[in-house]
């Protein structure tokens, strides 16, 4: 007993216990510390893209929401996506007006099909986001972007839009009323791509149609979306759309390059000091055309209220075929025009289009040219009634484009939706990035943090470890 006794007295005993105790405390502390972070929700982005992270745009507009916000995700019980879960919960983390719900669409379809239309269905990993008075669907086949695979001949997924598709839902939910595009039908004019009308509907916009051959513009218009037809308005046509111009009218015109004039179009545009050129653009920097071919204009965005965002991200647009808007020396005082896409300065007009070839020739106008503008026009009536128009006129219509938009990664139709909200009077629509597929990009630590975790690990714990040995080491061998 005597030696039991004594043995806990023991040097080494008193330091193998300690040594116990504080393996014992510094596992307490690790489980503790992870208790509290996962009950906090406490976590850190490490990621190069911050793909777990919402980006900024996003959290400006949901600090300002005054009305509540459910997000409904619909997956399985236990399948649910881990990366679209974390930015969902990354909304109910910066406001307290959001609320993130995963609802088991297998275990609850009629509460499914209480926000699906008539004529269609909402499958598994769609998203609902529901406000005060209305809700969005956002199907699941919207919140990847696939492309076509030539090695494989499938199409494959390379980026995911659960953020962009997800803000905009908020944006549409809370708004107090949803602006109306009508866009004017009658003398065959061209179909809006089906993906700019999603673009415009992301953006919070309803695009309807009216033709003013027979009809009046509807008075909940916002504004007008014209086009150049296969001919030219009737006097009525051309009526309707200045009369609508002239009482606080709203309207943007993509129109292109054409071989004849639209006398009845050219009135009711030189109303307001411009005029859509008899000439096709022939680009003479090399810098500012696309493909070898300079008639594909890579032109510059001018500086303003409607392209800032769009330069500061150094987006170029891509327009096919364009003439330009030539600014008439005859217009009002309170008309104010200014350019928004601009060619270079040793761009051409080519007027005689009969001439094949692409060099310059005498007969041809000096640019540069002014592809968009804006216009603002302003009257005062007698009884201080304030009315005003605002225009942008576009002289290349494959600024519609698909193909055009999509191959310079959305710049055509994101300058489409500045426009629109320009003309509103809304700010710009905040840029919000795709994000890479996490499953097909390995993880994404920046430099800085590499440095820091390899100095860390291979330096600063072992030679923790080795001093505190050493330490260890001698005060037991002196004691």
């Amino acid at each position: 007993m005597d030696k039991i006794l004594q043995s806990f007295k023991d040097k080494r005993f008193r330091y193998g216990s300690f040594s116990t105790v504080m393996i014992v405390v510094v596992i307490g502390l690790f489980i503790l510390v992870n208790l509290v972070v996962d009950r906090l929700n406490i976590s850190y982005d490490l990621t190069q893209e911050q793909l777990f992270s919402l980006s900024q745009g996003s959290i400006n507009i949901i600090r300002d929401l005054d009305a509540d916000v459910t997000i409904y995700s619909l997956f399985p019980t236990g399948q649910e996506q881990f990366l679209f879960q974390q930015l969902l919960e990354d909304y109910a983390s910066h406001s307290n007006r959001i609320t993130v719900i995963n609802r088991d669409p297998l275990l609850h379809p009629q509460f499914v099909e209480s926000f699906a239309r008539p004529d269609e269905s909402i499958a598994i990993g769609s998203i609902i986001v529901v406000g005060p008075d209305r809700h969005r669907v956002i199907h699941a086949t919207d919140l990847v972007t696939t492309q076509f695979d030539m090695n494989t001949w499938q199409n494959r997924v390379v980026s995911f839009n659960v953020e962009p598709q997800v803000t905009n839902a908020i944006n549409f939910v809370v708004a107090a009323e949803t602006p109306i595009i009508y866009r004017v039908v009658g003398n065959n004019e061209p179909v809006l791509p089906p993906a700019l009308i999603h673009e415009m509907e992301m953006a919070g916009y309803e695009v309807r149609e009216v033709n003013l051959l027979t009809q009046e513009v509807p008075d909940d218009a916002s504004l007008l979306f014209i086009t150049f037809g296969e001919r030219d308005w009737s006097p009525d046509q051309a009526e309707r759309v200045r009369e609508y111009l002239q009482n606080d009218g709203r309207a943007i015109f993509a129109l292109g390059y054409r071989t004849v004039r639209f006398p009845m179009m050219d009135e009711v545009l030189a109303a307001f000091g411009i005029r859509v050129g008899d000439y096709i653009i022939i680009e003479g920097s090399t810098n500012h055309f696309h493909m070898n071919n300079p008639l594909w204009l890579l032109p510059e965005f001018v500086s303003g209220e409607v392209t800032d965002d769009l330069i500061t991200r150094n987006f170029i647009p891509f327009i096919e075929n364009s003439t330009g808007i030539d600014i008439l020396d005859l217009r009002r005082a309170n008309t104010r025009i200014e350019p928004l896409i601009q060619t270079s300065n040793l761009a051409y007009g080519r007027v005689d289009t009969t001439v094949a070839t692409v060099s310059r020739i005498q007969s041809d106008v000096s640019g540069p040219f002014n592809i968009a503008v804006s216009v603002e026009d302003s009257l005062f009536l007698p009884g201080g009634q304030p009315l005003s128009t605002r225009m942008v006129v576009i002289a290349g219509d494959s600024i519609m484009g698909e193909v055009h938009n999509s191959a310079i990664g959305g710049t055509n139709w994101n300058f489409l939706i500045n426009s629109l909200n320009w003309l509103r009077e809304e700010p710009n629509q905040i840029f919000i990035p795709t994000r890479p597929l996490p499953q097909t990009m390995p993880l994404l630590i920046p430099e800085g943090y590499v440095m820091m975790i390899t100095i860390f690990s291979v330096i600063v714990l072992p030679l923790a470890f080795g001093i505190t040995g050493l330490v260890v080491w001698l005060r037991r061998r002196n004691a």
